[in-house]
């Protein structure tokens, strides 16, 4: 049995290293090229090549995996399964016809809900209290593929998508590992997916990021959940960008201005108004500084009770 294997994000290798581990043949990686990233902008592989040259395997870094001199060094490898994980890049049919039995993703929602870019963050966000992962059948149509397999697990309250991320990544490589085992031996049949009841998850924008005083506190909670680790949700303060990076509803009256700021509590943090609720801010992130406690930023950015948290410029 080969295996070629596309993947980038962190979300892909623990899949990669349980193929290895279970003795599964792994031919190629293919991954992004190397590029400038994180703040000091250093040229760097992506976390799949990583592992993949501290496990041995043949690496392959095309611009564009759909050209036909990609395909034509793809097929050399007579793979039995192409297996697609956070890879960055749409497929051309010639690629997806290149496996002798069916080329797999691992996709981190429950489909057909949430397909598309960011289903962990989106899910977050939304509030979901149960998610999961589905082993699907690439196809031309974005996540649409017949599913396979497919195992849940609960969202809590306090969760970040990269503590949902960070559970489903292992939950991925376990469905993907018993996928592969019973379509080799022809033990396992795909079911379509009820086009109707998709919902999709768009990428993330920095509009996406604002947060709207005028709403209830837990979805600005969850807000606040789904972007971290990655990124953080926006609020003004005079007019200067402040990133609210955890915090924690309060069931709090209406007794302020939507934005106000109604209570600094020296252990719980800078309690702000919602339309239903309040949110006690814990961590910040001031403009053009690293991210920090409200006990730290209070110390050089006294604010004052009756002052207000602005949801856009």
């Amino acid at each position: 049995m080969g295996i070629i294997f596309l993947g980038t994000s962190e979300f892909a290798v623990e899949p990669l290293r349980q193929l290895v581990a279970n003795g599964m043949a792994v031919d190629c990686v293919v991954t992004q090229p190397d590029r400038k990233r994180d703040r000091g902008k250093k040229i760097k592989g992506t976390p799949v090549k990583e592992v993949a040259l501290e496990l041995g395997l043949t690496v392959y870094q095309p611009e564009n995996v759909n050209t036909a001199e990609s395909v034509d060094f793809l097929k050399k490898f007579n793979a039995d399964f192409l297996v697609v994980i956070a890879y960055g890049q749409l497929l051309s049919e010639q690629l997806l016809a290149i496996p002798s039995i069916v080329p797999l993703n691992v996709h981190g929602s429950l489909l057909p809900k949430y397909r598309g870019a960011a289903p962990i963050e989106r899910a977050v966000m939304a509030g979901e209290r149960v998610t999961g992962v589905t082993l699907i059948k690439v196809v031309k149509a974005l996540d649409a593929g017949e599913m396979y397999l497919k195992r849940e697990m609960e969202i809590s309250d306090t969760m970040t998508s990269g503590d949902v991320e960070s559970k489903l990544k292992v939950l991925g490589a376990q469905i993907l590992i018993e996928g592969i085992q019973a379509l080799q031996n022809g033990e396992l049949t795909g079911i379509a997916q009820n086009s109707e009841d998709a919902t999709y998850a768009h990428k993330i924008t920095k509009e996406d990021r604002y947060i709207a005083f005028n709403s209830q506190g837990k979805d600005i909670i969850n807000l606040v959940r789904g972007l971290q680790p990655r990124t953080f949700a926006l609020a003004f303060y005079k007019g200067e960008p402040l990133g609210i990076c955890k915090a924690v509803y309060e069931p709090i009256d209406l007794i302020g201005e939507m934005g106000e700021i109604i209570k600094i509590d020296k252990k719980k943090g800078i309690l702000v108004q919602c339309k239903v609720g309040g949110i006690f801010i814990t961590k910040l992130k001031p403009s053009g500084k690293k991210v920090m406690y409200f006990k730290a930023y209070l110390n050089g950015n006294p604010l004052n009770i009756g002052e207000k948290l602005e949801s856009s410029k």
